[in-house]
């Protein structure tokens, strides 16, 4: 499996977790698993603040012709005010590769990280979809009389057939793949009448054809209730985008925190760009303390993406390993940097291969940490 692969670190710490996940795929291709070739491109705010240009067009069309996915770190700048810049990074990534399907997939990996009901949830796994380049990312809206006391501003939320349907085929298609039977459908019908239709007849086209599948239509609200309350009952969870980066932020925090989690924009069965959910933290850039963890589960979620969830699944092992020993950034109570957390889990990686392959039971790493740390 050769893919090619585009790595956009960002601004702010995002150079310090890309590097993490692009010594992941290293290592992977050192252990013959895979074959990734990353290619770096720096685009960040100090290019746009050089040249004025957030992505060269020329860029865009080589990674549209010759790239079968990205990794990207976080966008933002203080330095930068201009919101041409952040506009003309993903959302331009989004719209000129067509990834219309956004998700985000939420698991526990360790009990002590969900801070609301720690040890007492044992099976929090949910995925939240949505679409990526409609909704109000159409920009579809004017201002009329500005300025004047009469003035009009509106923004219209717009949703197309073809891409409500391509998220809807895509999160079946993904609860297919991991046994997840229950969706839940989140908006404000009353709100959004004609937005909530469409919708509703993309899920019960499905619903016919998945006998198994079961469908609940209900309020942001009592999603949110649900989060906060019994995260465990919940599958598969599609909200139009108006609501997705609430709904992103309570999951991630369920999770662990923004530090752990990873989404995918993808075009379904063409082209993947995964990231890390946190932001730049530009206070932290450069002090080798950001958490790489996310940036480490977004290539986790690529190698899904490209047919290869057991080499998906060794990573979120290897991650597992870290977090039961602590080999962690100190906002996950370890006491070890971003570069040392990265090669942590490579070496994991490493001893988790060697051992289904040889059944050999190789030195723990967590030893080999307390004693480097004693020294």
């Amino acid at each position: 499996m050769k893919k090619k692969i585009a790595v956009i670190p960002g601004d702010g710490v995002g150079k310090e977790v890309i590097r993490q996940a692009v010594k992941v795929c290293h290592t992977l291709n050192d252990l013959d698993i895979t074959e990734l070739e990353t290619v770096q491109f720096q685009y960040d705010a100090h290019h746009y603040l050089e040249t004025g240009i957030a992505v060269p067009d020329e860029a865009v069309q080589e990674i549209k012709r010759k790239y079968d996915g990205a990794i990207v770190g976080p966008i933002g700048d203080p330095r930068v005010k201009e919101n041409d810049y952040v506009k003309g990074m993903l959302p331009r990534l989004h719209n000129e590769l067509d990834l219309c399907v956004r998700y985000q997939p939420v698991k526990l990996l360790h009990l002590d990280l969900y801070p609301f009901l720690a040890g007492i949830q044992e099976n929090i796994h949910f995925v939240l979809f949505s679409e990526n380049i409609e909704g109000f990312h159409t920009d579809a809206g004017n201002t009329l009389k500005k300025n004047r006391p009469d003035e009009l501003a509106f923004q219209q939320f717009v949703n197309s057939r073809i891409t409500v349907g391509k998220v809807v085929d895509f999160a079946r298609d993904f609860a297919r793949n991991h046994n997840l039977k229950l969706f839940h459908f989140a908006d404000e019908g009353e709100l959004t009448r004609d937005i909530h239709n469409l919708w509703q007849r993309s899920l019960r086209r499905i619903e016919r054809e998945e006998k198994d599948l079961r469908i609940h239509a209900t309020s942001v609200k009592n999603i949110v209730y649900g989060l906060l309350t019994n995260p465990s009952k919940f599958n598969v969870l599609l909200l139009p985008n108006l609501y997705i980066d609430a709904v992103s932020t309570i999951a991630a925090v369920i999770q662990g925190g923004v530090g752990l989690s990873a989404l995918g924009d993808v075009n379904p069965g063409k082209f993947g760009l995964f990231r890390p959910l946190h932001g730049p933290v530009s206070r932290f850039a450069g002090k080798n303390a950001a958490n790489p963890f996310g940036a480490i589960m977004s290539v986790r979620m690529m190698l899904e993406f490209f047919g290869k969830p057991g080499t998906g699944q060794l990573i979120e092992d290897a991650v597992k390993y870290c977090l039961e020993h602590r080999l962690t950034t100190r906002d996950l109570e370890g006491n070890f940097g971003t570069d040392e957390v990265g090669d942590y889990v490579c070496q994991t990686l490493e001893k988790l291969y060697s051992q289904d392959n040889t059944g050999s039971d190789s030195a723990p790493i967590a030893e080999d940490a307390n004693n480097a740390q004693n020294q």
